[in-house]
């Protein structure tokens, strides 16, 4: 081929040339393939100096080198040690460090791995000009010493077969001691000319050091060696601090790579004779450097440096912390608090500061468990927590812009983007959609995802939060952040006559300010009086509330969260702060508050009424999130003859349905919820009437339009009708879910209500189902939407009222249901509505599988039509490919239950006995056995599917394992015979295609116990059989031993062994 031409088709190949196709991509590939041979490669790297001809020739060379076994290396040797030793800018950097890793697979491959370690010792101690050291041959051992301390390369195997790699490992352990000699030497000896003018002296440093970290992976160092190690590597980490001292401050690289290289020695778990001298030497060493580090030092050392200091000392104390707390160490610990204290004021970025964040919480969490336990002497707890109280006033001023505004400008403030959920599935819950509000006080229960910006702001205001729960922390944060919301409130409430601002102004600043210090006096307030016993604390939270109140009133009244997101922002911060500071209210009730709680009941009441008010300008759900959760407060804090006299809170509870048709279903629902907790926190016996009263109009409601459908059927789609139907089930589903976890007889009340109102719901229920079949169906969507909250409310009720409800009608939804989906023109139906379809499935699936969560008669007469039902009119549609991700979770948790909660329903235990003198397990009769082996072999058949989501393969692994840990399912005869095979020859395929590398551990637990019930059988039968003669040679590494730990090892190595063979 022309030089020409083989230039062209490596551009197409490595993607320079965009204009080509993937077919033009395919053929350029095919192409070069007659070029990848060891000849051709060599030559190239002789004759040419193209960057793109050179990386084509050396990874030619490492594919070759790595996974053809038959290559013969030593053609490879005489010039690739040329290349690496001594480059002399014959190739680019890249090339040589790749060039280095291919001579490192040819030394293994060739098994010559004492001899090469020989001479690059040797190599490495001749001198070189402007250089006492060979830097080529170290950074070739750098190279070496980093592939024998891996466990497994970048590609996720080892180069080798397991065996060859241990051997290896092996041989390299044997050279260990000359090694780090070597390395110590070298170190010493750059030390002493450091101060010599024209000697790379940095980078030799950095690799020698990288060696070291290396060989500090290894187990076998002794703990005199590893001393001299830690001190050494502890001078050179300090070199950068010095920045008056040039020869020492040009070490840049070399200091930040001993920092690395002590992170490896503090990480690592050493026997305990050794970790004693990493604890002792490791604290002179991290107090050296902090202490060098004054003000003026961390201004000029610079970030790279400054992080990996941070780092090491997070490393550190997270490791060693707890070794810290001998008497010996009380002095040393203390100072080396302090010093850390230093480091975390004086540090000029986020990224340094997110360090010394984890060291905090390592030492917080150890001060609260010694205040629990009472481990430790208290006079020294309280001089960590006086210490602590300069942590937390530091974080205040950090979390501010008025105080920090140059690092919270480098943070980027845009939420990442939301991940999609509409494919996940909701197996147990009850499909509601979770709002958060978003809050620095809620973040601890939300789960929601935040900027930059917000994340640190709030790992600030979390760890501020725990500090001021110790004794004696809190009162100087409340002293700090009260008077400075007070002063700032009044200038905050004639905002709204200003311009709306531009993003990161000024006044967008200041609004932040002002809801961190709001969330910080919030929440340390109402932890703080109200545990307090003292009479002016009390009456200081009762004005915190009046204050929060009136900023709330402000807030809401000028509609202020149209001026941005920061305003919202504050806005649902400032909600929040109303309710955590109800905490007062008790108190002021007892000491005889009633009109003054009155008077707040109503503003709150007013505050959220005006928020959910749509007429003028809607709030965002947020926001809308935040007022609900103020309002269900209220009801749970104010007692119940206050709320009884607050008139808003009557006109509410009065006119709920009116109020709520302007509002979303959602918020309708939580609406509901948040007054009805008024009632189901108060004495039932006077609160009950209350309860009818909330819900017979929705009641009633729902009955009115269900009949008016059947008195009209071609109107169950018209849109006032329909809205109506949908905004009631809501409102019903919501307040079933709301009393899961109530009392029985909130649950009585709740189902006496609606047991009028169940025949009617079944009739709807024929009546979409009915207009689904006609073929000239307009709104087919409309009618899926409510088939599918149709049966969530049944599901819902099975959840809620299960116990409550008679086994008749129980009987009742489930038989009417049963027989509905065995309409194979309803199947149909469903695969022809795609995603609405798909979702009406997974709901009835979802209901069967909270019916079958208890074993009753009721559920035991009803089994065998669900059986019959899954695997017969819904079978085509359950197990459609497209539906892996989706139908499948509601699928196998439905089998999941029946197996674990109806196991006799499929196996029973006879009295006699089997040869091992266990009681003989069997099926009852055929039908039983048949549907133990469809379930079983239906899930495997999921398991096999090539685009199996990692969410179901790990579902079905946990549903295996609690069944077997339950009914001892892979024992049992008839799961050995007839599906074992299956399932493990399917885990193996998973293990060894790695697509599931997350799920390794599960699925190698879930071999072992499979393999378990025959071991015999498994060493001998299965594994022979699924690797056949072509990888037999990986069945060397099995010892044969039935030991959960060597079993899960030799599996480890069995893996790497079969992609290692796959390869070659």
């Amino acid at each position: 081929m022309a030089d020409a031409g083989f230039d062209d088709a490596l551009d197409i190949a490595l993607g320079f040339s965009p204009q080509a196709t993937a077919n033009d991509r395919q053929l350029a590939v095919n192409f070069l393939a007659q070029f990848k041979t060891i000849p051709h490669a060599l030559h190239t790297l002789q004759t040419t100096n193209n960057e793109k001809r050179l990386w084509f020739a050396t990874s030619t060379l490492e594919e070759l080198v790595r996974s053809h076994p038959e290559v013969d290396c030593t053609p490879l040797f005489a010039l690739l040690w040329s290349a690496v030793i001594d480059p002399a800018g014959r190739y680019p950097n890249y090339i040589v460090a790749k060039l280095r890793l291919v001579l490192v697979y040819a030394v293994l491959r060739q098994n010559n791995l004492p001899n090469f370690i020989d001479t690059l010792c040797e190599t490495a101690n001749s001198s070189q000009t402007n250089s006492p050291f060979n830097l080529p041959a170290l950074e070739l051992l750098s190279a070496l010493c980093e592939e024998m301390s891996n466990q497994s390369d970048s590609r996720g195997s080892f180069s080798a077969l397991s065996s060859d790699h241990a051997s290896h490992r092996a041989q390299f352990r044997l050279h260990l001691e000359k090694l780090v000699d070597l390395t110590l030497n070298i170190l010493k000896a750059i030390g002493q000319w450091a101060s010599q003018p024209g000697m790379n002296l940095d980078a030799l440093a950095s690799v020698t050091l990288r060696i070291a970290g290396y060989l500090c992976m290894f187990d076998g160092l002794s703990a005199p060696v590893l001393k001299d190690l830690v001190c050494i590597l502890g001078e050179y980490a300090t070199n950068r601090a010095y920045t008056e001292q040039q020869a020492r401050f040009s070490l840049l690289l070399s200091s930040c790579t001993a920092c690395d290289a002590l992170m490896t020695i503090f990480s690592k778990k050493w026997p305990r004779d050794v970790t004693v001298v990493v604890v002792e030497s490791g604290l002179a060493v991290v107090l050296n450097i902090l202490s060098a580090l004054s003000e003026v030092r961390i201004k000029n050392v610079g970030d790279d440096y400054l992080d990996k200091v941070s780092a090491l000392v997070e490393a550190y104390l997270t490791s060693h912390l707890r070794h810290l707390h001998s008497p010996q160490f009380a002095a040393s610990l203390s100072s080396l608090l302090g010093q850390v204290l230093e480091l975390t004021i004086h540090q000029p970025h986020t990224s340094g500061l997110f360090h010394c964040l984890t060291v905090w919480e390592v030492f917080i969490t150890h001060v609260e468990d010694a205040e629990e336990s009472g481990a430790q002497d208290p006079q020294l707890l309280r001089s960590y927590e006086k210490g602590l109280v300069g942590v937390m006033q530091h974080l205040v001023q950090r979390m501010l812009y008025s105080s920090n505004q140059a690092q919270l400008e480098e943070l980027d403030d845009e939420p990442p983007p939301r991940q999609n959920t509409a494919n996940s599935a909701d197996i147990s819950g009850d499909d509601s959609q979770e709002i958060t509000t978003g809050t620095l006080q809620d973040q601890g229960q939300e789960t929601a995802e935040l900027s930059d910006l917000k994340a640190f702001v709030f790992e600030c205001f979390s760890l501020t939060r725990r500090i001021t729960k110790l004794p004696g922390c809190a009162q100087p944060l409340l002293e700090l952040v009260l008077p400075a919301v007070r002063g700032n409130c009044q200038q905050f409430m004639q905002i709204h006559t200003l311009p709306i601002p531009a993003e990161r102004s000024s006044e967008v600043h200041a609004v932040h300010d002002l809801t961190v210090s709001c969330a910080l006096l919030s929440s340390v307030a109402a932890q703080h009086y109200s545990n307090s016993y003292v009479l002016s604390d009390k009456a200081t939270g009762w004005d915190i509330l009046l204050l929060f109140i009136q900023l709330a009133e402000y807030t809401v009244a000028h509609r202020l969260h149209t001026r941005g997101a920061v305003y919202v922002d504050f806005e649902c911060e400032i909600l929040t702060c109303v309710r955590q500071s109800t905490s007062c209210v008790p108190f002021v009730y007892q000491s005889g508050g009633s009109d003054s709680l009155k008077s707040a009941g109503e503003s709150i009441t007013q505050i959220v009424l005006t928020t959910l008010d749509s007429s003028i300008v809607p709030s965002p759900q947020t926001v809308v999130q935040a007022a609900l959760n103020l309002l269900a407060c209220i009801g749970s804090v104010f007692p119940h003859p206050i709320q009884d006299e607050i008139p808003s809170m009557q006109q509410l509870k009065t006119n709920m349905q009116r109020f709520g048709l302007h509002l979303p279903k959602s918020v309708q629902g939580s609406l509901y919820i948040a007054v009805l907790n008024s009632i189901f926190s108060g004495d039932w016996n006077q609160t009950a009437p209350g309860f009818s009263a909330i819900l017979s109009p929705v009641l009633n409601s729902l009955v009115e339009s269900i009949v008016t459908m059947q008195q009209n059927s071609h109107r169950v789609v018209e849109a006032s009708l329909f809205s109506q139907l949908m905004r009631d089930i809501t409102v019903v589903r919501s307040i079933s879910n709301a009393i899961v976890v109530k009392p029985k007889v909130i649950k009585v009340a709740f189902y006496s209500q609606i047991q009028p109102v169940l025949p009617y719901t079944l009739e709807v229920l024929r009546l979409y189902l009915s207009y689904l079949y006609q073929n000239n169906s307009t709104k087919p969507q409309s009618a899926a939407t409510a088939i599918n909250e149709l049966i969530g409310l049944y599901g819902d009720l099975f959840r809620s009222i299960r116990k409550e409800l008679p086994n008749e009608i129980v009987t009742q939804i489930v038989t009417t249901l049963v027989e509905l989906f065995q309409n194979t023109q309803l199947a149909l139906k469903l695969d022809e509505l795609g995603e609405s379809g798909t979702s009406i499935l997974s709901g009835f699936l979802k209901l069967l599988r909270t019916l079958v969560e208890e074993s009753t008669p009721t559920t035991a007469s009803l089994l065998q039509s669900i059986l019959e039902l899954c695997f017969g009119s819904l079978n085509e549609v359950i197990f459609a490919p497209r539906h892996f991700d989706s139908v499948a979770p509601f699928f196998v948790s439905l089998m999941e239950e029946i197996l674990e909660n109806h196991y006799r329903f499929f196996v029973v235990t006879r009295n006699t006995f089997d040869e091992n003198g266990q009681r003989l397990k069997e099926y009852p009769n055929e039908l039983a056995g048949k549907y133990f082996a469809a379930i079983l072999k239906a899930i495997v058949t999921i398991l096999q599917q090539e685009n199996l989501p990692p969410p179901v393969c790990k579902q079905i692994i946990v549903s295996l394992e609690r069944i077997h840990s339950s009914h001892y399912l892979f024992r049992f005869a008839g799961f050995r015979s007839e599906i074992l095979m299956a399932y493990v020859h399917t885990i193996l395929n998973l293990l060894t295609s790695g697509r599931f590398t997350l799920l390794t551990e599960e699925l190698s637990l879930l071999l072992y116990h499979m393999a378990q019930v025959d071991m015999t059988s498994f060493y001998q039968v299965c594994l022979p059989l699924y690797t056949g003669e072509k990888r037999s040679l990986s069945l060397r590494c099995w010892s044969g031993q039935s030991d959960e730990p060597t079993f899960l090892k030799d599996l480890g190595n069995f893996l790497n062994d079969i992609k290692v063979l796959q390869s070659f």
